[in-house]
């Protein structure tokens, strides 16, 4: 109430003003960085288990369950932009690479799910592999002294969380809670650019989806005796 008082400005305008769209903006990427890290994994293992081994099933319904959470993530990301709270160029790269990286991370799951007999294993190996993957490098602690700058940019790459914040321009690392518990704040590196992040997470959706549909056809091929 202070601030509106000395702003001169009702509690009305002062929420519609594009600084405090840009907030409530970048906070949500945040989330939805996090969401897909924890979601994606364990979504891809289940979509696959129900596809009852159907490749071309599971991819589409990967892509069904993507295109709602994107274009979900897109609206959000259009209004702050029409609040003048984002760049709209901004805005399409930040969600291509948000949607490279669900992908990548649903076909991990989609793979799992071939290699693990339970659905409930590839979900938690799936769901393992991708946390590792956003909180390795940040929670290294003090042996990431000894890390160069390039195995750092690998690893800020290799983090969904990371990297989909980055593709957004959002300086995730030196924000408060982060630049007093990580020493990978403190040393010198650079972010991914959204370029980099959507080819590299659709390779890597890319050699997922082969490679389970290479598992599953090993398992469909009949020997010969």
């Amino acid at each position: 109430m202070t601030a509106f008082a000395v702003s001169g400005r009702s509690p009305l305008e002062v929420l519609r003003s594009p600084g405090v769209f840009a907030i409530v903006a970048t906070d949500a990427l945040v989330f939805e960085a996090i969401l897909v890290t924890i979601a994606a994994p364990v979504a891809g293992a289940a979509i696959a288990a129900s596809a009852d081994g159907s490749v071309g099933a599971t991819l589409r319904r990967l892509t069904v369950v993507l295109a709602v959470f994107i274009g979900t993530s897109f609206l959000f990301g259009w209004i702050a932009s029409r609040a003048g709270a984002l760049d709209a160029i901004v805005l399409l790269q930040s969600r291509v690479a948000l949607a490279s990286i669900a992908l990548a991370l649903a076909s991990v799951g989609a793979l799992c799910a071939a290699l693990f007999a339970d659905v409930l294993d590839a979900a938690g190996a799936a769901l393992l592999a991708a946390l590792v993957a956003a909180a390795g490098l940040i929670g290294s602690g003090p042996p990431s002294a000894d890390l160069t700058e390039r195995v750092i940019n690998a690893g800020l790459l290799a983090s969904p969380v990371i990297a989909a914040t980055s593709a957004a321009r959002i300086d995730l690392l030196r924000s408060a809670t982060l630049y007093q518990l990580s020493p990978i704040a403190h040393r010198r590196f650079e972010y991914p650019d959204w370029v980099s992040v959507t080819a590299a997470y659709l390779l890597v959706a890319g050699c997922s989806l082969l490679a389970m549909a290479w598992k599953l056809r090993g398992y469909r091929t009949p020997r010969i005796a």
